[in-house]
């Protein structure tokens, strides 16, 4: 578990192998003392204990040399049977399998989730590498274009960017108070409204782009469906940056918190089987090299696999 690179679990680890060796260390001084001053009618089993022992260990020593192909092949059976059961296991994760059942949390989160926009964001990063930036009307129809993709999606809500200031300004240029709005057609439109767009952007804080404007988001939130259906929508959303947008003059990334949530959960399924997996192979070489005979390292390995 040392070998892991988080924290928790290293901790764990050096404070388990403490723990066995204090408990070495106490029945080495301790117990000797203790077994020492006891009569030797309370050490002693009587025979009948012993010969049930001898007589069992026998019988299944028998059942294994006579049995061998059958208990090859029903081990094969029961590892096969366990493959394919590891392989159902979801890694679907979801926030709401942290919480805990029937408490008011839960409920709390549940009627955000239901009512609200629910808690889990989901961001698309844009770092742009030209001196435009995002305050032009390339940039920003691009991003308009992308959040209007957003809505494609049913478990994606409350979408915002950059682009929402100049649909808000050109709808009320045209004198319309209701609706969505739609962006400005072209560039002519779009420079019509600079003027307004700049003393918009002097009283309200750059949430969602740079100071220097080489950095844009559009931020949102997403239903807690699970990391790998999240994972699909994700995959779906590249694919139309790759195909639509200009990524020669910008670098598209989705970020926030949900991505990192996401990424924990993965990175701790890898690092434990990692580690159960050096465990397994440790225990298995050391048995080896104590009866020295390879056959061991087998004898060793299949207890340890089949838990």
């Amino acid at each position: 578990l040392i070998t892991s690179r988080i924290v928790p679990i290293r901790e764990f680890g050096i404070n388990a192998a403490a723990g066995v060796l204090i408990a070495y260390i106490t029945v080495v001084l301790f117990t000797t003392i203790w077994l020492s001053l006891s009569p030797n009618h309370q050490l002693l089993r009587d025979d009948r204990g012993r010969y049930f022992w001898y007589n069992s260990m026998n019988w299944l020593y028998s059942i294994s040399r006579k049995r061998a192909r059958f208990i090859w092949l029903a081990a094969l059976f029961v590892l096969i049977v366990c493959g394919i059961g590891i392989s159902k296991v979801s890694t679907n994760y979801k926030i709401e399998e942290n919480l805990p059942r029937g408490e008011k949390v839960t409920e709390d989160f549940h009627f955000f989730e239901e009512n609200y926009f629910g808690f889990r964001p989901f961001e698309i990063a844009i770092t742009y590498t030209d001196e435009e930036g995002v305050q032009n009307f390339r940039a920003l129809e691009e991003i308009n274009r992308l959040e209007l993709h957003f809505a494609d999606y049913a478990d994606i809500r409350s979408v915002s960017s950059p682009a929402a200031l100049y649909r808000l300004l050109y709808q009320f240029s045209r004198g319309e108070l209701m609706g969505e709005g739609t962006f400005p057609p072209d560039r002519e439109s779009f420079e019509q409204l600079e003027a307004f767009s700049q003393f918009a952007r002097a009283i309200e804080p750059n949430i969602l782009t740079s100071p220097d404007g080489s950095r844009a988001r559009i931020s949102s939130n997403i239903a807690d469906v699970g990391a790998d259906s999240i994972k699909v929508i994700s995959a779906s959303i590249m694919d139309f940056i790759y195909s639509e947008m200009d990524t020669q003059r910008a670098e598209f990334r989705i970020t926030g918190t949900g991505l990192i949530i996401d990424k924990n959960a993965q990175y701790v399924r890898e690092n434990l089987l990692q580690g159960l997996g050096l465990a397994v192979l440790l225990v298995s070489i050391l048995m080896m090299l104590l009866f020295r005979q390879p056959l061991m390292l087998l004898a060793g390995l299949l207890p340890n696999l089949f838990p």
